[in-house]
């Protein structure tokens, strides 16, 4: 199944007012990263490309907590508001393709983090590569 560009563009835009919100929320944040990892545990382990893109949340969480702590800020701010996006429409149990639908209702969440990381890896990587130099212990 191959969800547009267009299409996740659109669905991540909707969402942009709401990740600003939560940014400005660290208790909305922890709420949202709290059911984003709770989402996690039940994705089933499906081939390496849902691994691939599930093994760079991880480091999506962690920018964005050094971020809202203002420990890594070094990170264009519309980066910081598509990881947000993208976690506000994995969260969401009624998207493009709703969570109820077995294995396939998974699948635009997998395209919307695929489109996010392709977006943002650089500025993920630079991030990577902060943490392991300057990170604060």
């Amino acid at each position: 199944m191959k969800i547009s560009r267009k299409k996740i563009e659109s669905a991540l835009d909707k969402r942009s007012d709401r990740a600003k919100e939560y940014l400005s929320s660290e208790h909305k944040l922890d709420r949202l990263l709290n059911r984003l990892e709770r989402k996690l545990r039940k994705i089933p382990k499906i081939g390496n490309k849902v691994g691939d893109q599930v093994a760079y949340i991880a480091p999506f969480v962690s920018m964005v907590k050094s971020y809202t702590r203002k420990e890594y800020t070094d990170v264009p701010v519309g980066t910081i508001i598509g990881i947000v996006c993208a976690f506000l429409y994995v969260v969401s149990p009624l998207d493009m393709i709703p969570d109820f639908i077995p294995i396939i209702g998974l699948a635009d969440d997998a395209a919307v983090l695929a489109f996010c990381i392709s977006m943002v890896q650089s500025d993920v990587d630079d991030y990577l590569e902060w943490r392991q130099t300057s990170a604060p212990l």
